[in-house]
C-alpha cells in the first residue's frame, strides 16, 4: 500500500521508532505538482524498513520512498532508510523517477535482490543532491542477467551532485561497483571500496 503525498509540505519525524511495512508496496508516492516530504529523526535510531515482496513483485515494490513528480522534493535530514533485507525486484532505499532528492544526513541501505538493488536510483528525469549522510550499496548475487544493475550504491541516469557524505560499495556477481552512471554526475565525497 503506502502513502501518497500530492501537494503541500509533510515532515516525518521518526522520533527513534522503527517502522516496518509488512505488505507489498513500502513506498511513499509523491504524485502532485509540488509535494515535499522531509524525513528526520530527532531522537536517533529511527528506521524505515520496506516490504520484502520477493523478486517477482512489482518494479515499484521494495523502496522506502519513490519520488514520481517533476516538482516533488524529498529531503532526508536524519534517520535510516533500510532496504538491506529487502529482496523485492527493485530494492532501493530511494528511487527518484522524476523530482528532486536532497540528502543532508541520515543513512540509506541498499537492498538484496537478483536484479536491481542499491541505496539510491536516479532515473532519467530525476535529480539527487548529496550534502551529507551515508549511502551503503546493495547485494546482487545473480548472474542470469546480461546487464544487471548489480550492487551499485547509486544508479545515475539523471543528474547527481555529491558535495559531501560517505559512499560504501555494494556487492555483485556481475557489474558491481560504487556508482553506475549513464547520466550526469558532479563532484564526489568520500568513497569507501
Amino acid at each position: 500500500a503506502g502513502s501518497s503525498i500530492s501537494g503541500g509540505q509533510v515532515c516525518l519525524d521518526l522520533n527513534g521508532k522503527t517502522v516496518t511495512v509488512t505488505k507489498e508496496g513500502a513506498r511513499i508516492y509523491m504524485l502532485g505538482g509540488s509535494g515535499t516530504l522531509s524525513i528526520m529523526d530527532s531522537v536517533g535510531g529511527g528506521t524505515l524498513i520496506p516490504a520484502n515482496a520477493g523478486s517477482t513483485g512489482s518494479v515499484n515494490t521494495g523502496m522506502v520512498v519513490y519520488v514520481n513528480s517533476y516538482d516533488a522534493t524529498l529531503n532526508l535530514y536524519s534517520g535510516t532508510l533500510d532496504a538491506s533485507n529487502c529482496t523485492a525486484k527493485y530494492g532501493h532505499g530511494v528511487r527518484i523517477k522524476t523530482g528532486t532528492f536532497n540528502m543532508y544526513g541520515g543513512e540509506i541501505l541498499g537492498g538484496f535482490s537478483d536484479s536491481g538493488p542499491g541505496s539510491t536510483c536516479v532515473s532519467a528525469n530525476g535529480t539527487f543532491n548529496m550534502y551529507g549522510g551515508k549511502l551503503v550499496g546493495g547485494k546482487c548475487t545473480s548472474t542470469q542477467y546480461t546487464n544487471p544493475i548489480g550492487g551499485a550504491v547509486v544508479r545515475v541516469m539523471g543528474v547527481t551532485t555529491i558535495y559531501d557524505g560517505e559512499i560504501v560499495g555494494g556487492e555483485s556477481a556481475v557489474n558491481g561497483g560504487l556508482i553506475r552512471v549513464s547520466g550526469d554526475i558532479y563532484g564526489l565525497g568520500k568513497l569507501v571500496l
